[in-house]
């Protein structure tokens, strides 16, 4: 993400450690998409467009959700597009974040961090036309490999846990 423009779409426990992340990491620009009142790096109001920086260069710029044009602007920056809320997921898997497809373009990277179903809308309409995709399974698979030692003391299994679960 060095020198690159990430648009995340949610702001909550997931959205936070993947902005403060990518800002860590050298990301150029974050701008975050979030409806009202979520906190960000400390406690922020997301009305408008308000710009925050924290310890790192990273240009953090936080927009309402439905702030259409905002998002329209970010994606065409951005190289990465990453779904940290839970639109799509089981049991409203007809939801998504980016209601209008003509904003993904074939250099846009589109990731959910939904693992059920594997493939939400945001996915399956990001790969139609012509982004790379991922889905959130991978991340729950290294959630699950800390909580498992945290819990056991004991390193999980994670090559037969891929090899049963991740075909």
């Amino acid at each position: 993400v060095k020198g690159r423009t990430i648009t995340v779409m949610g702001v909550g426990g997931a959205g936070m450690a993947i902005c403060g992340q990518s800002a860590l990491e050298g990301a150029k620009k974050d701008p975050c998409f979030c409806t009202s009142y979520q906190p960000l790096l400390g406690t922020c109001r997301c009305h408008g467009r308000k710009k925050m920086s924290h310890m790192t260069e990273c240009q953090m710029i936080l927009h309402e959700m439905d702030d259409h044009a905002a998002l329209k602007d970010a994606l065409e920056e951005s190289t990465l597009l990453i779904n940290a809320t839970s639109v799509g997921m089981v049991p409203d898997v007809t939801g998504t974040v980016i209601p209008d497809k003509t904003l993904f373009h074939p250099e846009l990277t589109v990731a959910d961090v939904v693992y059920e179903p594997r493939e939400t809308r945001l996915l399956r309409e990001a790969r139609e036309a012509g982004c790379p995709t991922f889905n959130g399974m991978y991340m729950l698979l290294h959630q699950g490999v800390k909580a498992f030692h945290i819990w056991t003391g004991l390193d999980m299994p994670v090559e037969i846990v891929r090899e049963k679960y991740f075909k």
